[in-house]
């Protein structure tokens, strides 16, 4: 299972958190591409080791050139990070062809098993609605799964289906 995470030092210690608790209901392989502008050498060397030692999970860090994405309006709150799951597909190997990012806010109750390998049809990501009974259907980018060899813009309609 292939896990995108974007986080600051802030978020270091909900990131441990929210893997263990993918760990603990979810077996077999897991790797976690960590697209990084912030974190410190030293920092992405306690997590990298914390994950491999503690919970058996992989940590591949993409260093993220901010001048990259520079040019996009910041809106507060939100951070550089938020942008990295829109250029995900640049930067992900190219073996990677199905990866399931994650914010790390959150905890997994459950095995995310069979909605990671679930078939997309002919969509280029699958987003978790955020809705409430009665309320207008929200999407949730928090939870968003995405097949990279797919991934392109020339069809915008086809980005997106609902889970």
């Amino acid at each position: 299972m292939n896990i995108l995470i974007s986080i600051n030092s802030i978020y270091i210690e909900p990131a441990k958190m929210m893997l263990s608790s993918v760990r603990k209901y979810n077996s077999g392989e897991i790797t976690v591409y960590l697209l990084n502008c912030q974190l410190s050498e030293e920092e992405i060397k306690e997590f990298k080791a914390y994950l491999k030692e503690k919970k058996d999970i992989e940590l591949v860090e993409i260093n993220m050139n901010i001048a990259a994405i520079e040019a996009l309006p910041l809106i507060e709150p939100f951070s550089i990070e938020m942008y990295y799951r829109i250029v995900a597909q640049c930067v992900l190997p190219d073996t990677v062809d199905r990866v399931l990012w994650l914010d790390s806010d959150i905890i997994v109750t459950g095995d995310i098993s069979e909605f990671y390998n679930s078939d997309f049809g002919d969509k280029y990501m699958v987003v978790c609605s955020d809705a409430k009974p009665c309320e207008d259907l929200k999407q949730n980018m928090g939870i968003a799964k995405m097949i990279q060899a797919k991934w392109t813009f020339t069809n915008p309609k086809k980005l997106f289906v609902r889970c």
